[in-house]
């Protein structure tokens, strides 16, 4: 069995080391011994196992679930971009002091892990990276006062249970950028919940009231009543924030992405001014839940990326990931193209003409064009035979998501999303 060196650990964006072992093995309760890595990538995990990490599990993509944890200060996880790793039993480090020099945990941009359990840091270090969300479903204690928690600008950290947390300082900000906390229950702090006192930048939301914290007051809601700090997404429902986090539009002042189709290819291309330190592309058939693909694309000079993918995939939902140099992560979600009934709108985006293929034999009559409120923007007659249609867009359209309906006498009527950057 090859031995991972401990260098490996904690490298956000990185393949799988070589000698890395791809299969968990299975059991009631399995050891993962230190100096031994396993790098999950592709296939879905699928488990009940408990497993105590004193070595490496890395998660590269897919939504992989394994049982209870238990974390020993040489071990460490990582979740990729892409990549979501449900621990659906409680989730506990390791009570040996001090603290280790590495960080134990590692979400990185794009990643997500969920705790349904309680979470019992104890003496392991964690770090989540600009873009990546943490879900803890359960409680989260710490009577440790010598940990880290990192948090990235745009990360997210969900708290659905108590917090009991003895270290003045808890966050540690890894950058410049909002952040969010969002907790559901409230709790107990002993101080500061930010290393950068004052001049945090994490935006704080505690649904009912935290004792003994302190944070800025502008960038704090404790049991205020609303959730004007908190992401997108969030409410009284445990995980909203987080799950809508997987899949959030992130400012792209660098970046368009736009999909095309022909009678065998969906071709996606992603336009960008400057150089990114990473990419990924990640799909989904339902638009909630995202996994890294494995395409590979075409790159060009400035930032030019086409993919080329199997024109069947234009039912797919699509994501756009991008981490700037300066570790800024951008991303963008375009919705299906086409249905299951053949249905096409496209380009997605589109600006000035949208075009609805129709295929023959349909027996449509009828397309509407709602805005995302429902507002009716277009009616559209269509001819028996199907074809292809051209849909000159309003000048006065505002930028966002659109619906086509289309309908006919006796058919279920089929909508398509379709993302309108206005003129």
């Amino acid at each position: 069995m090859l031995l991972i060196p401990h260098a490996l650990w904690a490298q956000c964006g990185g393949t799988c080391p070589s000698g890395a072992l791809t299969t968990l093995p299975s059991g009631s309760s399995v050891t993962i011994p230190a100096g031994t890595t396993y790098c999950i990538a592709g296939s879905v995990v699928n488990k009940t196992t408990s497993y105590v990490i004193d070595g490496t599990l890395i998660v590269r993509g897919g939504h992989d679930s394994i049982g209870a944890v238990t974390l020993a200060r040489t071990g460490a996880i990582d979740v990729e971009a892409g990549a979501s790793l449900v621990v659906s039993g409680t989730f506990t480090g390791d009570a040996t002091t001090p603290a280790p020099a590495i960080s134990n945990v590692n979400v990185c941009g794009g990643g997500f892990l969920n705790i349904v359990g309680s979470f019992q840091q104890q003496e392991i270090n964690m770090n989540i990276a600009s873009g990546g969300d943490l879900l803890v479903q359960g409680s989260w204690t710490t009577n440790a006062s010598d940990v880290t928690v990192g948090i990235g600008p745009g990360a997210l950290i969900e708290i659905c249970g108590v917090v009991a947390v003895s270290k003045n300082g808890f966050l540690t900000e890894t950058g410049s950028g909002t952040s969010y906390l969002f907790q559901h229950t409230g709790g107990t702090y002993n101080g500061w919940i930010s290393n950068l006192q004052g001049g945090s930048e994490v935006d704080w939301t505690s649904i009912a009231p935290s004792a003994f914290a302190q944070h800025p007051a502008a960038r704090t809601c404790n049991g205020c009543g609303n959730l004007s700090l908190a992401p997108a997404g969030a409410d009284g429902n445990c995980g909203d924030a987080a799950l809508h986090f997987e899949n959030i539009i992130l400012p792209l002042q660098l970046l368009d992405f736009y999909e095309d189709i022909t009678r065998d290819t969906l071709q996606l291309t992603a336009d960008a001014v400057g150089a990114f330190a990473s990419t990924t592309l990640l799909s989904s058939a339902d638009g909630q839940r995202f996994a890294a693909t494995t395409y590979t694309p075409m790159e060009h000079p400035m930032g030019h990326y086409v993919y080329s993918l199997p024109a069947k995939a234009a039912t797919d939902y699509f994501q756009w990931k991008a981490r700037t140099p300066d570790d800024s992560l951008l991303s963008w979600v375009l919705p299906p193209m086409t249905s299951d009934a053949g249905l096409i709108a496209y380009p997605n985006p589109a600006s000035t003409v949208l075009y609805l293929r129709i295929p023959p034999g349909r027996m449509l009559t009828s397309a509407t064009l709602t805005d995302n409120s429902g507002r009716l923007v277009r009616q559209i007659p269509l001819p028996a035979q199907g074809g292809l249609i051209t849909l000159d867009l309003p000048a006065s359209l505002s930028r966002g998501v659109y619906e086509v309906t289309f309908r006919g006498s006796r058919v279920q009527p089929v909508a398509l999303k379709v993302l309108i950057n206005g003129h």
